[in-house]
C-alpha cells in the first residue's frame, strides 16, 4: 500500500489489519502486511518498488509480489523499468507486479495485464468541471505461471474514499475465491451485523457517485460525491470504533 503517513505508524495499522508482519521499503514509501501462515523474503528494495518472495504454506507454493511506487519523471522510471526487466531474467514461479505506475497505458499496451472491476480510472486531481482529469495509473500484472497455478484472477477497483486514488483489490484462485467470499459473507452476517451492511451500501454508493461525476465532472456532482464519501467515512469510523473495543475487550 502507499501510505502517506510516517513509518512509525505501521505497527499501528499491523495489528488493527491482525497481521504478523509489517515493513517498508527502504524510503518508507511502500507498505506491506503479511499474515501468519506466509514466509517472506525481500529481493530487491529501491525507492520505486519492493519485490517479495512468498512462501504460501497452506498451499505449500513460492510466489512474487513486486509492489510498485512509480515516479513522476519518465527519466526517473528508467530505473524502475530496468530492475522490473532484469528481474523478470531470472524467476521461475508465479509473479504479480501491482501499485501506482504513474503511466498511463496504451490500450494496445495490455499483455499480461488483469482484467478488473469497477471504474476504469484509479486516479483523479481532486478538480472538478474543465480542470478535471481521471487516469488509470495503478494496475496489476502477472505472469502465465501465476494464471497456471491459480486460474481466475479478478481485480476490483474500490472507491476512492479519502484518496485520490482508488484501492486495488486482488483475488485469485477460483477456489480461493468462493471460499474467501463464503466465509466473509458468513462473517459479516452473524458477527459483524448492521455496520459492516450499512458500510457495504455506502461503499456502492460512492462507486455510483464516482461514475456520475466521471461522466460529467460538474461542481454539483463533486458536492454529491463528497457528501457521499463523507457518509461513507462516517461508517469507517464506526467500524474502526468496533476493532479498537473489540481489541480491548481481547486484550483484558
Amino acid at each position: 500500500m502507499e501510505p502517506f503517513q510516517h513509518i512509525r505508524t505501521i505497527n499501528h495499522y499491523r495489528r488493527r489489519l491482525g497481521m504478523c508482519l509489517a515493513n517498508a521499503n527502504r524510503n518508507g514509501k511502500i507498505w506491506y502486511f503479511v499474515a501468519d501462515n506466509i514466509d517472506v523474503e525481500v529481493l530487491m528494495d529501491s525507492p520505486q518498488q519492493i519485490t517479495l518472495k512468498l512462501f504460501l504454506q497452506d498451499l505449500n507454493q513460492h510466489h512474487i509480489n513486486t509492489l510498485v511506487y512509480a515516479k513522476c519523471s519518465a527519466s526517473e522510471r528508467l530505473e524502475l523499468w530496468e530492475g522490473i526487466y532484469n528481474l523478470s531474467n531470472t524467476l521461475s514461479c508465479s509473479w504479480l507486479i501491482g501499485g501506482d505506475f504513474n503511466v498511463v497505458l496504451n490500450d494496445e499496451e495490455k499483455i499480461g495485464e488483469v482484467n478488473f472491476k469497477g471504474s476504469p480510472f484509479t486516479w483523479w486531481n481532486g478538480r472538478p468541471d474543465e480542470a478535471c482529469v481521471f487516469e488509470r495509473l495503478d494496475r496489476m500484472l502477472v505472469n502465465a505461471l501465476l494464471l497456471d497455478n491459480f486460474g481466475n484472477i479478478e481485480v476490483e477497483h474500490l472507491a476512492r474514499t479519502g484518496s485520490d486514488h482508488a484501492p486495488l483489490l486482488c483475488t485469485y484462485g477460483d477456489k480461493y475465491q468462493n471460499q474467501l467470499k463464503g466465509v466473509l459473507s458468513k462473517w459479516s452476517r452473524e458477527v459483524f451485523g448492521d455496520i459492516f451492511k450499512q458500510l457495504i451500501i455506502r461503499e456502492e454508493i460512492v462507486r455510483l457517485k464516482e461514475q456520475l461525476f466521471e461522466e460529467n465532472p460538474s461542481q454539483v456532482n463533486r458536492m454529491v460525491l463528497q457528501k457521499a464519501q463523507a457518509e461513507t467515512k462516517r461508517y469507517l469510523h464506526y467500524e474502526e470504533e468496533y476493532w479498537r473495543q473489540n481489541q480491548a475487550w481481547i486484550g483484558l
